[in-house]
């Protein structure tokens, strides 16, 4: 997981400096995780140690790539794991994030146009991006 972690950070760091030569502008990163599938299993010590490796890792080597994070679909499950997670963020990074239950598609759309937003999550995009490279037609974030 940390590799895979590692290997997404530095593509998405390799496209943000490619769009930020190229426009002259500073590009970041927008994360949606759809966290429908987690489960009281999911807030284990060990997975609880892996988020503070990334979040260490990430804060040391890609400060201020992040843009916005959007959990969606976020259970009931999911606050008692945010409770112990968001004592180890950063402030600025705390105000990144946005949890949404089921209604977000709305709040998407503020940030990736309709035909980049796939099926399942409301657009019309009829597929998901098979990992890797850049998404075509995101709107610029304001």
């Amino acid at each position: 997981m940390v590799k895979f972690h590692l290997y997404i950070q530095e593509i998405c760091n390799k496209e943000l400096m490619q769009i930020t030569e190229e426009k002259n502008s500073y590009a970041g990163i927008v994360f949606v995780y759809d966290l429908s599938a987690l489960t009281m299993n999911h807030l284990s010590r060990a997975n609880y140690h892996m988020f503070q490796v990334f979040h260490s890792f990430d804060c040391n080597n890609y400060p201020e790539s992040l843009r916005r994070v959007y959990l969606i679909n976020a259970p009931q499950v999911f606050t008692i794991g945010w409770k112990f997670a968001k004592k180890f963020l950063d402030p600025v990074t705390l105000k990144k994030i946005v949890i949404l239950g089921s209604d977000y598609k709305q709040e998407l759309l503020k940030v990736i146009p309709n035909e980049c937003l796939p099926t399942v999550y409301g657009g019309n995009l009829d597929y998901l991006p098979s990992g890797g490279g850049p998404i075509k037609g995101i709107k610029k974030f304001s």
